[in-house]
């Protein structure tokens, strides 16, 4: 079981090992600059432009799933055939050594599930706390507390946040 401490803030140029480190000390890491300006910009101008297409809500019928998506939070992926960038993060050699590590004990390989952008609206409430692993409940129930990771999440902030704009909270 992990141990527990305040999260690190790193740079795009620190040894991913250091991340690594970071993230079974405290759960998480932040990278400051991770992505150029030029992806950030191109990722928030992409992301800007499909929100329209979308509703918000979930698309679920069921109350947990609408609880738990938000009904004035907007979802949507497909992000590979918009931009460039998307494949640039999927190719980084610091995050596949990152992932290398977290998942070496889930198996012999591992593949990306989701890529997704989530605006959130004013006024939507705070999510449940949850690990993205309790997607793989099956596996997370039945071998809890001593389950392997299962998942890597990166999250990228394209504007400053902050717990009053419903911000991720890491717990």
């Amino acid at each position: 079981m992990r141990g527990y401490s305040k999260l690190v803030t790193s740079h795009r140029h620190a040894d991913p090992k250091d991340w690594i480190n970071a993230i079974n000390a405290g759960g998480g890491v932040f990278i400051e600059d991770f992505l150029a300006d030029a992806a950030l910009s191109d990722i928030s101008k992409t992301i800007k432009a499909r929100a329209g297409e979308h509703l918000s809500g979930s698309s679920d019928l069921s109350s947990f799933w609408q609880d738990f998506h938000g009904d004035r939070t907007t979802r949507f992926t497909g992000f590979g055939r918009d931009t460039e960038y998307f494949f640039d993060l999927l190719e980084d050699p610091s995050f596949g050594t990152v992932a290398d590590a977290l998942l070496e004990t889930s198996g012999t390989g591992y593949w990306l599930n989701t890529c997704q952008a989530m605006i959130i609206g004013p006024g939507e409430p705070a999510q449940i706390l949850h690990r993205d692993g309790d997607n793989w409940a099956n596996v997370q129930s039945a071998l809890w507390p001593n389950s392997p990771e299962l998942t890597v999440s990166m999250m990228i902030a394209l504007d400053h946040v902050w717990p009053a704009l419903g911000s991720t909270r890491i717990v």
